[in-house]
């Protein structure tokens, strides 16, 4: 019977692991810093960032200043402490979201 969350238990459990799943959640946390870092570098310079989807960030943009090629570069600016990493982006400019 789930819970006042929503949860099926409201009790701690043991959990399977092994290493191949701490090394999953390793590459995707440290995958998520480098678009989250790119995105705030994005919104500083006036992208409206509106979600960010696994690997996708979605933005808006209003000026003639800004554009998906200025994005991609927010996005593809890692910070230091993984300078030299090879991280490309792809984007298009859609009316909607499409996946």
């Amino acid at each position: 019977i789930p819970g006042p969350s929503g949860a099926k238990s409201t009790k701690w459990g043991n959990v399977s692991l092994y290493g191949g799943k701490c090394a999953e959640n390793a590459c995707q946390s440290i995958a998520f810093d480098i678009m989250a870092n790119g995105t705030l570098k994005a919104a500083a310079k006036g992208y409206r960032i509106y979600s960010l989807i696994h690997d996708e960030a979605l933005a808006a943009f209003d000026g003639p200043h800004q554009s998906l090629q200025e994005f991609q570069s927010c996005l593809e600016d890692v910070p230091r402490w993984c300078d030299g990493l090879p991280v490309s982006t792809s984007g298009e400019v859609v009316p909607y979201y499409k996946k």
